[in-house]
């Protein structure tokens, strides 16, 4: 398994776990699902939080802090 969300790249196995998807399987899924359905993900920066695994833009930048 990659460990990782395949649109922000977030770790799933570290904090901070605030509301998001920790289940590889499950964003996995999601993400196969949207790419199948030819869905466009916009980009976490716009949004504000990502697409696949509902991780946030501060989630993101406290994990690349530790």
């Amino acid at each position: 398994m990659i460990g990782r969300c395949p649109h922000c790249g977030i770790d799933l196995t570290m904090p901070p776990f605030n509301d998001r998807e920790v289940n590889e399987v499950m964003v996995v899924m999601n993400f196969r699902q949207r790419v199948d359905g030819d869905e466009e993900l916009e980009s976490i920066e716009k949004k504000g939080y990502c697409d696949i695994c509902k991780a946030s833009l501060k989630d993101l930048e406290a994990q690349s802090e530790e």
